[in-house]
C-alpha cells in the first residue's frame, strides 16, 4: 500500500511540474489560480547578474560635487551592509533624502542633483576563497563599474529628467539593433504608453542619458 501511494505522489508531482512547464512555455493559464505559482517555471528569472549602489550627488554653483546620501549623521542599514537610499528602487522618494541632507547641512547653492546608478558584476563580490577556486590565476583589481545617471533634479527637489535602468537601456539597445524586431515593428500597429504622474508632481522623461566609467 505504501508502495502505491509513493508512486501515485510521485506521479502526480511530475505530471503537475510538467504541466506548469507547458503552461510556460505555451504561455497558457499562468496566473489562471495563485497555484500556479508552484508549477510554473519561472523562479529566480527576476535575478540579475549585476550588483547595484545608488548615489545622491548635489552639484553647486562651483562646479563642486557633494554626496548627499548618507547623510553627514551617518547611515541607516536596516538590512545587510547597504545604506537605506539604495532600497528605493523606483527613486520615488531619492529627492527628499536629497532635500533633507541639504537642509541640515551648510553649503554653496545647489545648481543640480544628481541620483547615479553604479552597476557591476556580482562575480565581483565574492569571498576570496571561492574567486580563488573559481577564477584561479585572475585578479579582481581593476574590474570596470559603469555609473548612469537614473534621475536628475532640479534644486527644489522637483523632477528634471528620468531614465531607464542601466540594465533596462542595455536590454532596449539590443532589441532596437535586431534586424527582425525592427522589420516586425515597421509592420505592427504603433502603440503609444503614457506616464501619467501624480497630481502634484512634475514629471519630464526625455531620451536616456548614459554614462560609464571605470571605477577605482
Amino acid at each position: 500500500m505504501k508502495r502505491w501511494a509513493s508512486i501515485a505522489f510521485i506521479s502526480a508531482y511530475l505530471s503537475a511540474l510538467t504541466y506548469g512547464n507547458f503552461c510556460h512555455i505555451l504561455q497558457y493559464n499562468t496566473a489562471s489560480h495563485p497555484l500556479m505559482y508552484y508549477v510554473v517555471w519561472d523562479m529566480f528569472c527576476g535575478w540579475s547578474a549585476y550588483a547595484q549602489e545608488i548615489h545622491v550627488i548635489a552639484e553647486g554653483q562651483s562646479e563642486k560635487y557633494y554626496e548627499l546620501a548618507p547623510g553627514p549623521w551617518g547611515p541607516m542599514t536596516p538590512w545587510g551592509f547597504l545604506p537605506r537610499h539604495n532600497y528605493d528602487n523606483y527613486q520615488m522618494h531619492l529627492n527628499k533624502v536629497a532635500l533633507n541632507t541639504l537642509r541640515h547641512t551648510t553649503h554653496e547653492p545647489i545648481t543640480r542633483i544628481y541620483v547615479v546608478e553604479e552597476s557591476w558584476s556580482k562575480k565581483y563580490d565574492l569571498p576570496d576563497h571561492i574567486w580563488q577556486t573559481r577564477f584561479e590565476g585572475q585578479t579582481r583589481q581593476g574590474f570596470e563599474k559603469y555609473c548612469h545617471i537614473r534621475c536628475e533634479y532640479r534644486p527644489d527637489g522637483t523632477t528634471a529628467q528620468v531614465n531607464y535602468p542601466w540594465l533596462e537601456y542595455l536590454g532596449h539597445r539590443n532589441l532596437a539593433s535586431n534586424p527582425r524586431l525592427i522589420g516586425q515593428m515597421e509592420k505592427s500597429r504603433p502603440l503609444l504608453l503614457v506616464n501619467q504622474p501624480r497630481a502634484g508632481r512634475e514629471m519630464t522623461v526625455e531620451e536616456p542619458t548614459i554614462g560609464i566609467g571605470q571605477g577605482n
